[in-house]
Formats: C-alpha cells, sequence, structure tokens
C-alpha cells in the first residue's frame, strides 16, 4: 500500500513526468486510458493540469485532470460544486478509499476516475518530488549571455507578432460585423483584456464583448456611475447585499443593484461570479479592483476617436520612446475616488483602486504597441511602426511575476533585462519548459535529437 504522507506535490510531478511503472492506465471501470499529453501544470486556482490530451476507451478528449492522494478529497475540496472544474475530463487519485461513487462536476457530468496505486512504483512515492536536471541548468550547455539576449529578444518579438495577428484577426470580425467605431471597439476590447492578467483575462474579453463600447457612451457622458454598475452587474460581480458584511458596501452594492437593473432590462448576463478566479491574487489585483478601475478609463474611450487619442503619443514628429511613454502613462493613469478609494471588494475596508505604473506598462505592450504595429500595417505608415518598435525596445522590465521568476531561475537573472527580452522568456517558458520541449529549446546549445517517434514532448511549437 502507498504511504500516508504522500504529497500531492510528489504525484504532481509522478503525473508530469509521467512515470508509471506499466501501461495503460485503467479507470475504476476497467476502460483504458492513454494519455498523449498530461497537461500544462496549473499554479493558480482549478485543476491541477490544464489542456490535456487524454484517450478514454476510444474516445479522445481534450480538457483538465485533477489529482488527490485520496478520492474523498473530490467532494471534501467542495469541486462538486465549483463550475471551475466544469471541464475536468479525468480525476487521478493514489488511493480510492472508502468512497465508492464517482466524482461529478457542477454540472452534474460524472468524471472518470484512475487509482494510480498499481501503476507506481512505492520507492517513487517517498521523500520530496523528483527534481529533473533540465538542459539549461547544465553549465555546458548554456549560451553566452550575448547569443542568449539576442534569441531572447528574437522570441520576444515574435510573442508580439503573434499579438499583432490576433488582433488584425479580431478587426476583421469587427468589421464583418458591421460594428460602429471598429478601431476603438478593438481598443476598447483589448483594454478590457489587459486588466485582466493572464488568470481572469477570458471573463473580462467576454464582457467587453457583452458590453460594446457604443452601449456605453451614452452612458459615459451623463451618468458615469451608472457605466460602472452596468460593467459590474453584467459581469456578475454585485454580490447580494445581505451577503454584504460591511455597512458601507452594502449600502454601495444595493445602489448599483438598483441602477443595473434599470439598465439592464430581462436580458440574461452571460457571466457570474464563479466565473472570476480570487485565488492567490493580491487583493489589488481582484478583478472587482481592476474592473472598477477600467470603469475609470470609459470617459477616455467613449467619445469618437478614442483609437487615434492613444495613437496620437507615438504618431508625433520626432517624439522619443521615453516622450511617447510618458504621454501614455498619463493618458492611462488612474486613481479612484469616492467608494473605490477604500475599497478594493465588497468585503470591507482596505486598499485604493488604481491603475499604476507597471499595469499601464502592461497595457503599452500587449495593447497599444500591437494595434500601433496593426494599424502602421494596414495603412502603410511606417514612421508610426518604427516608433512603436522603438518604444518596444526601449520598455524597462515589468513585475517579477511568478513564471518570469522561475525563468531567471533558469536562465539568470542578469539575462533577463528589459522588457522585451522578458516577453521572449515567458514565451520560452510557455512554448518549451512546460511542455518538457528540452530537446528543442532555443536557449541551450544542444541541437535537435532524433525522436524515436511523436510523443507529448516531442510536439511542435
Amino acid at each position: 500500500m502507498p504511504r500516508r504522507n504522500t504529497r500531492e506535490s510528489t504525484l504532481r510531478d509522478i503525473w508530469q513526468r509521467q512515470a508509471f511503472t506499466r501501461s495503460p492506465l485503467l479507470t475504476d471501470e476497467g476502460t483504458k486510458v492513454a494519455v498523449r499529453f498530461p497537461g500544462v501544470p496549473n499554479a493558480d486556482g482549478g485543476p491541477d493540469f490544464t489542456d490535456a490530451l487524454i484517450r478514454i476507451g476510444g474516445v479522445l478528449l481534450r480538457g483538465d485532470v485533477e489529482l488527490h492522494t485520496e478520492a474523498a478529497s473530490w467532494h471534501a475540496h467542495g469541486h462538486d460544486g465549483d463550475p471551475h472544474y466544469n471541464c475536468v475530463i479525468l480525476h487521478a487519485v493514489l488511493r480510492r478509499g472508502r468512497t465508492g461513487t464517482l466524482p461529478r462536476t457542477a454540472s452534474g457530468r460524472a468524471v472518470p476516475q484512475v487509482v494510480l496505486a498499481p501503476f507506481v512504483d512505492k520507492d517513487m512515492l517517498r521523500g520530496r518530488p523528483h527534481r529533473q536536471r533540465e538542459a539549461c541548468r547544465v553549465q555546458g550547455a548554456r549560451l553566452s549571455r550575448c547569443q542568449l539576449l539576442l534569441r531572447l529578444r528574437k522570441l520576444g518579438k515574435r510573442k508580439i507578432d503573434a499579438r499583432v495577428r490576433a488582433l488584425g484577426i479580431r478587426l476583421c470580425q469587427i468589421e464583418e460585423e458591421k460594428t460602429p467605431r471598429g478601431r476603438d471597439q478593438l481598443l476598447y476590447e483589448s483594454l478590457m483584456e489587459g486588466m485582466g492578467y493572464s488568470r481572469n483575462r477570458i471573463p473580462f474579453l467576454t464582457l467587453a464583448r457583452t458590453v460594446p463600447l457604443e452601449s456605453l457612451a451614452p452612458l459615459a457622458l451623463r451618468d458615469p456611475v451608472s457605466v460602472e454598475a452596468l460593467l459590474f452587474g453584467e459581469a456578475g460581480l454585485l454580490p447580494p447585499a445581505w451577503r454584504v458584511p460591511e455597512k458601507e458596501s452594502r449600502w454601495y452594492v444595493r445602489r448599483q443593484r438598483r441602477r443595473w437593473r434599470h439598465l439592464h432590462g430581462a436580458r440574461r448576463s452571460p457571466l457570474g461570479e464563479a466565473d472570476w478566479l480570487f485565488f492567490r491574487l493580491r487583493p489589488a489585483n481582484f478583478p472587482t479592483a481592476r474592473l472598477a478601475g477600467f470603469s475609470r478609463l470609459i470617459p477616455l474611450l467613449a467619445p469618437g476617436g478614442a483609437f487615434e487619442r492613444i495613437m496620437a503619443p507615438l504618431e508625433r514628429p520626432g517624439v522619443t520612446p521615453r516622450e511617447a511613454l510618458r504621454a501614455l502613462e498619463a493618458l492611462l493613469s488612474v486613481r479612484a475616488d469616492g467608494f473605490w478609494s477604500r475599497h478594493v471588494h465588497f468585503r470591507g475596508r482596505g486598499g485604493c483602486v488604481a491603475i499604476g505604473r507597471a499595469r499601464i506598462h502592461d497595457l503599452v505592450v500587449n495593447t497599444v504597441i500591437p494595434l500601433a504595429l496593426l494599424s502602421a500595417r494596414r495603412t502603410g505608415d511606417h514612421p508610426l511602426a518604427r516608433s512603436a518598435l522603438a518604444l518596444l525596445e526601449a520598455m524597462p522590465g515589468g513585475e517579477r511575476s511568478s513564471p518570469l521568476r522561475l525563468m531567471m531561475g533558469r536562465l539568470g537573472r542578469s539575462a533577463l533585462a528589459g522588457r522585451l527580452v522578458e516577453e521572449g522568456a515567458l514565451r520560452l517558458g510557455a512554448r518549451y519548459c512546460s511542455r518538457a520541449g528540452c530537446s528543442r529549446c532555443p536557449a541551450i546549445r544542444t541541437s535537435r535529437r532524433p525522436s524515436r517517434g511523436r510523443t507529448w514532448t516531442s510536439r511542435r511549437r
């Protein structure tokens, strides 16, 4: 029998490396399980691995994988009532325990379950998780700092170029839908998406498409408070007043819910509170704080010509990257007053809503510069393209997020200098490190190794 004190981190390590003594795995019903790709490790709230590719029986499924040492933990942790686990396609446990029923998602779907104990060597369950010797940690495999910087800069430019292509596709969709003020709507969606960071990017983007800029423009001119009520209501972030403990927050929520009901009508909102992640976020980065901050940008975006106003700092003749960045910081900087000067959520006082310098720099890199490059490609405006690329090259380093700190540990702190290099490191981590693609990694000296077959570790970029 496996040890009772086996850590879930050890189990996650075994699953990621697929270090099983025999195959195929079998579900509780005896169905064969073939893992094509174990998934991407998830450090945020939700399942342990996302975007896995698994064949169960004769059906190939793509979705999430949740791991536990005990089968009963699925219900003990509340996953059966959490919509974030609706996409789980496999529940892998070390021991079955006393429970005899299959786990179910909040939507009522039964999740296939695999007991891993018969397929795992007992010696692997002892001690700390295995730390594989990555090629980038071997001194002989490392590139020189100059070579590494060149390759990371190239990867960073590829990431920005991919963003430009994605925005170009979305602009074509907006034009086909004959959306009024197409470029302004694209700017609005991109800024809203950027406010969500990586964890809440999808719900923020969904909200921007549910509540288009054209519907907010009349409200922004005559009643800015109603703009916030409409955005919060459609996002599903206005709780019932009886659930709010603090008196000032309860009064504020009650007032905003009245405004939202008046504006909302009988339509059904596509988002709910369960669509937003608050797990492992600082209070200042909660979706409530970010949405309150973004609502203060609507007066800048609502009048016609919002796209031109954002591009203006890059189009001035002879403008330097530093001057352009300062002008953009002045345009996008926000510090809330009133209720949001004392709150960042509805559970009590504390903190202040603001869009600070670090967040503005993220918006410049992921929204303003790609939109400028997209506009330049469409119109042939070469000075605008040069100005945008010069600003990209001059952008200072950003906040040390956990993925970036991990890459700094792999590549060395001195190697990551400047925002473009950091973006390249993040692309490197997402495309190679998280997929165990060391044999194809462009940041080490090793050349491509001959593959004995197409496996999940040898997938193309």
